[in-house]
């Protein structure tokens, strides 16, 4: 899971740096793309305050110089602009376009071609009036005709919100690339906050924090706001229902305000601030609830002044929750506290110039933008970097739970392992000391009776060897010597020296010489010798047979099927592993798995075949 979430984060990372660079890039190239081709003179400004002028009131009223960016706030619901406008280099019409979108009104007077001193009146076209555009957009156009010499065109702009317009005339070429850019601009910016959106979701899945999910909800309302605000959803509006939609734009924005003061409360809720900053979120959250019912009552205007109000104290109340923090939490009060400065500093920025407070036209036009823009880089950062520790604490956890649960099966196995010894031992003592016990209870004492108590004694130190064997192979304690083995002498010799030897019959083809530990071949082979003694049909033959080729040498162990009968062929090397009906015989269950260990060891290879009347054992050894 770990490199599955790392791998998905380094995507994400490189794909949010690509969206980024290039939103900056036509963020840059778009406003001084055409500075050469502008056609406007001179803008001048004329503050409406009651709504209530008529064309022909402020044809003679004194205006007062201003910008192409015309950033007014609230001070008044109707601006009246006279612009002046050059002709055109190439002699072509000229294209007025006036953003955003979003302004409730806009209306251009301009002098009628047909009779002189007359004017005419034109709304504008693009989302809102299709039937008249200039060519298919969402932005506000207005045609005016060629002309050889300056004229002076007049444009009412209404808007019961903050009054934030762009004017600009264009050659209607270069409108029309101008428009098709800034739209680029536009959906390389929704991009770029689907894809967070779509990275919180994810986040919120991987990590089960409901703070994710605040985010992506934090996204997507402000997603739907910036595609109302550049007027791609009021182009599928049908016309009575305009007023709805510019409505249910306005409500956008106090959502949008709600939301985000409910996320970055539960933001700065991790490091505990002071008690009564952490309530400045809810003085502020009901402030814009409030100012929403207003707004809904019919107080449109004073609704939206009050909201912005609240927004404008929002970024003193990040600072103020931000530097009041006490406690660390991820990623780290001084990460937070920076985040939150220039997070604080940006929304600062952005609503002075909305309420008219400042200068930076540009922040207030695009304001949606740049607030959407900046709290999703910022919070993308902040988040991001909490994720990561998320998952580095998750996988930490998961690792010493592992590491517990291995514990807990090792000293499970090590305690069933001890059960089990202490079983085997248990039952083959005594049944060594019934042996005892039965021998000397006998009415005389004599030489069989000696030899059972002789055999007993051995068995049990046969177990008792087997058993010290079976730790060292364990705890992996041989020293291995490696010499010239004559496998044949060595097998020869064990049958000589053993008590049965009269039933041990031993054929072997060629020198069969390997290179090996003599000793622990000879515990191998007593082993097995021993096994097939053991359990094979009385006083039948054990055939013990050797040969070798070029890469290796065999040897084979059989014994006809005795009283114990057949073991299981998936446990026959297991430690401890006993037939039951080989429970009668004195043994430790341990003789075959000493016999696989001490191979392995070695580098050879012990394998197991029986038939219905036979048993056999092939020892493969490296030559």
């Amino acid at each position: 899971m770990r490199d599955a979430s790392y791998r998905y984060c380094h995507l994400f990372r490189r794909a949010f740096c690509a969206l980024a660079v290039l939103l900056a890039v036509f963020s840059l190239y778009v406003p001084a793309g055409f500075a050469a081709t502008e056609l406007i003179v001179s803008v001048e400004k004329l503050e409406d305050r009651t709504a209530s002028f008529t064309f022909e009131d402020v044809i003679n009223m004194p205006f007062q110089p201003a910008r192409q960016v015309l950033a007014e706030g609230y001070r008044s619901p109707v601006y009246w602009l006279r612009v002046k406008v050059a002709p055109s280099p190439d002699g072509t019409d000229g294209v007025m376009l006036v953003r955003p979108t979003i302004l409730d009104k806009v209306t251009l007077f301009q002098p009628a071609e047909a009779e002189a001193g007359a004017w005419a009146v034109h709304p504008a076209s693009g989302a809102y009036i299709p039937e008249a555009q200039v060519w298919p957009s969402t932005h506000r156009t207005f045609r005016l005709p060629a002309s050889p010499s300056e004229v002076e065109y007049y444009l009412r702009v209404e808007s019961v919100g903050a009054i934030a317009a762009h004017i600009s005339v264009l050659p209607l070429v270069d409108a029309r690339l101008l428009s098709t850019q800034i739209n680029i601009t536009q959906l390389i910016y929704l991009a770029f906050m689907l894809f967070v959106m779509l990275w919180a979701v994810r986040m919120a899945f991987v990590t089960q924090e409901g703070l994710y999910w605040l985010f992506a909800i934090t996204l997507v309302v402000f997603i739907i706001h910036n595609i109302q605000f550049f007027g791609y959803l009021a182009i599928i509006i049908p016309p009575d229902f305009r007023e709805i939609f510019a409505s249910l734009f306005r409500t956008n924005v106090f959502l949008a305000s709600i939301v985000s003061v409910i996320f970055h409360k539960a933001v700065l809720m991790r490091y505990r601030p002071a008690w009564f900053a952490l309530r400045l979120f809810d003085v502020m959250m009901i402030g814009m609830i409030v100012s929403m019912l207003l707004f809904w009552a019919g107080f449109g205007s004073f609704a939206l002044q009050l909201n912005a109000i609240f927004v404008a104290i929002a970024p003193f109340v990040f600072l103020l929750n931000a530097f009041t923090a006490r406690r660390e939490a991820s990623p780290g009060l001084v990460t937070m506290r920076v985040i939150y400065a220039l997070l604080s500093g940006a929304v600062l920025l952005w609503v002075t110039a909305l309420l008219g407070l400042s200068n930076v036209g540009g922040t207030a036009l695009y304001g949606a933008m740049f607030h959407g823009l900046v709290t999703a880089l910022l919070m993308f950062v902040i988040l991001h970097l909490h994720g990561r520790n998320l998952i580095n604490n998750a996988l930490t956890a998961r690792i010493a739970m592992a590491e517990m649960e291995q514990r807990r099966d090792t000293e499970r196995e090590q305690a069933l392992i001890l059960e089990q010894f202490i079983n085997m031992l248990t039952h083959e003592t005594r049944n060594a000391m019934a042996v005892v016990n039965m021998s000397v209870s006998a009415p005389s004492f004599g030489e069989r009776q000696r030899q059972r108590v002789s055999d007993a004694i051995a068995a049990l130190d046969g177990i008792v060897e087997r058993c010290s064997e079976a730790i060292r192979l364990d705890r992996k304690t041989h020293s291995i010597k490696s010499e010239v083995c004559n496998v044949g002498m060595l097998l020869q010799t064990l049958c000589d020296t053993n008590p049965q030897s009269a039933r041990l019959v031993m054929t072997g083809e060629g020198a069969c010489i390997v290179k090996s530990d003599p000793l622990l071949l000879e515990v191998v082979f007593h082993n097995l010798i021993d096994n097939a003694l053991k359990y094979a049909k009385d006083d039948t033959p054990i055939n013990i047979r050797y040969g070798s080729d070029q890469n290796a040498c065999m040897i084979y162990f059989e014994n006809a099927v005795g009283a114990a009968s057949m073991p299981d062929p998936a446990r026959v090397f297991e430690k401890y592993y006993r037939h039951p009906k080989a429970k009668n015989q004195i043994g430790s269950g341990l003789g075959l798995y000493i016999v696989d260990g001490l191979l392995r060891l070695l580098g050879g290879e012990v394998f197991y075949r029986s038939s219905a009347e036979t048993v056999e054992f092939r020892v493969s050894l490296p030559c």
